[in-house]
């Protein structure tokens, strides 16, 4: 069966200013951060440190942006950042995917990270924070149960590829996550906006395995 027409034809700016004001650039200065990050290691540095700043910086940049320009807040949950918006239904987080990334149809990008049930651990965190009565800062997000039963968790998840000729190309999306597998791993996201991909000079080598970061958070699966 061929790959679904509409999926080819939707403008992602116009997909990401309906669903929340937001932009492409936005998801680009992100993943530029993150790559500058990751041309600071060296090799003396760890295996996977190119990948871990990678990681952070795209993280940081992406919260420093959404809570500038669009007053949203910061949100973590058993290790997970998000930045949430001020109506406090949607968040995003920072995910690596598959080879699918970025590319739209049918086929669909798998998470390379378990996720977990994002939810469940973000109501678990609200009974303890309760009991401890934690305090926080101005620029980070409070959600009780209600508000988290209608929070969507959105990622933007990217794939790091390099080319014969050296080049290094960034595909990325902005995705609904709907589906786990058992193991917590993200297999299907509804809507996908996938977004105009981001080629850079390769400066750093890329290591199989090893170049991807940490993991990158660590949500408990329920067992089932």
């Amino acid at each position: 069966m061929p790959d679904a027409a509409p999926a080819l034809q939707q403008d992602p700016a116009q997909q990401l200013d309906a669903l929340a004001g937001l932009k492409i650039e936005f998801f680009h200065e992100a993943i530029q951060a993150g790559e500058a990050e990751r041309r600071t290691s060296t090799p003396d540095d760890p295996p996977n440190a190119g990948g871990s700043r990678d990681y952070f910086g795209r993280v940081r940049r992406l919260r420093e942006i959404l809570r500038s320009e669009k007053g949203w807040k910061r949100y973590n949950v058993n290790g997970l950042p998000l930045v949430v918006n001020e109506a406090k239904t949607i968040a995003i987080g920072v995910v690596l995917g598959d080879a699918q990334t970025g590319v739209p149809g049918m086929r669909q990008p798998r998470s390379k990270r378990p996720v977990g049930e994002i939810k469940q651990s973000l109501v678990i965190q609200n009974q303890q924070d309760a009991l401890f009565d934690l305090p926080s800062s101005p620029q980070d997000a409070v959600l009780d149960d209600e508000e988290i039963s209608n929070l969507d968790t959105w990622f933007l998840v990217t794939c790091r590829r390099r080319s014969s000729k050296g080049k290094v190309t960034v595909h990325s999306e902005l995705s609904l996550a709907v589906k786990l597998d058992i193991q917590g791993y993200v297999v299907r996201w509804d809507p996908r906006i996938c977004l105009p991909p981001l080629e850079f000079e390769g400066v750093i080598g890329y290591i199989e395995g090893t170049d991807d970061g940490p993991t990158e958070f660590e949500v408990p699966v329920e067992e089932h």
